[in-house]
């Protein structure tokens, strides 16, 4: 997935970043070390589940429960996140071609009318 992307959230930064060989190297890994610290957690607990079963079977299919809602929350948040950036993207791009649009008619004055240069300014409102 990170092949797909132009930035990425850099946490020691603290901002968007261009996802370059580096930061993606350095994502990917603080993914696995993540991975491999819930890996461990996990073992313990079906170590301890299985040492006592099946009395825990109904905490660990309420903790099961509860992380999967923890997860759904997370991507809905995460959408909700990616829509608002992309949104706001759209609307710079908008502003950026209408600054240039205004730019080019300034600067070639003689051949354009104040209606257009006014047209252009009030599309910026």
């Amino acid at each position: 997935r990170l092949e797909a992307r132009e930035l990425a959230w850099d946490a020691e930064a603290g901002c968007l970043a261009p996802l370059d060989a580096e930061l993606r190297l350095r994502l990917r890994d603080e993914a696995v070390t993540a991975m491999e610290l819930r890996l461990t957690e996990a073992l313990r607990t079906a170590a301890a589940a299985a040492a006592n079963w099946p009395a825990c079977e109904a905490e660990l299919a309420a903790q099961t429960a509860s992380l999967l809602g923890d997860c759904r929350a997370l991507l809905d948040k995460k959408t909700e996140a990616t829509q608002a950036h992309h949104e706001r993207a759209a609307e710079f791009r908008r502003e950026v071609m209408l600054f240039e649009a205004v730019e080019y008619l300034e600067l070639n004055s003689a051949e354009t009318s104040a209606t257009q240069v006014r047209t252009a300014l009030h599309m910026l409102e």
